[in-house]
């Protein structure tokens, strides 16, 4: 058994956070790169090099999206093309899990596997695929299809 001091452990807590907290900013990074260029001017966001911090703040964008016609479609059709899909796939995932974790048969460990596999492809790769069964099924720019995308990323 190996026993540390408490300098060492402090030493150890001190690194381990001190990595933390650094990958923390570089995942948060460009979230915050975000969020500050929405606050910049056309102009400024386009400048080279790019600034961090806008130089003139502006509400120019956030006031052009709240006063467009469409801002009272795009949000319920995103809320109900999101609830759908999430509920779609928790109900798929428990009744997968619950089969999983109950029922020992042949070849569970490879259809577990083989499902931990797919997810690992990015659901971009099936963008033609699903344009084209819309297109087939005749259901392109409906809740259907967005949900079906949806869903199918999950």
């Amino acid at each position: 058994m190996l026993i540390r001091s408490k300098a060492q452990i402090i030493k150890d807590e001190i690194v381990t956070h001190g990595l933390l907290i650094f990958f923390s900013l570089i995942m948060l990074f460009p979230v915050a790169l975000s969020l500050m260029t929405s606050f910049k001017t056309k102009t400024d966001v386009m400048v080279l090099p790019p600034r961090f911090f806008p130089p003139e703040w502006t509400l120019e964008g956030y006031l052009k999206v709240f006063q467009s016609d469409l801002i009272p479609i795009y949000m319920p059709n995103s809320a109900i093309n999101a609830f759908v899909s999430t509920i779609i796939t928790v109900i798929f995932a428990a009744f997968a899990a619950y089969g999983f974790s109950r029922f020992k048969f042949k070849g569970s460990r490879a259809l577990q596997l083989g499902i931990l596999g797919l997810m690992m492809i990015p659901g971009v790769t099936n963008l033609v695929s699903y344009y084209k069964l819309g297109s087939q099924l005749g259901i392109l720019s409906t809740h259907l299809i967005m949900v079906l995308v949806y869903t199918g990323f999950e």
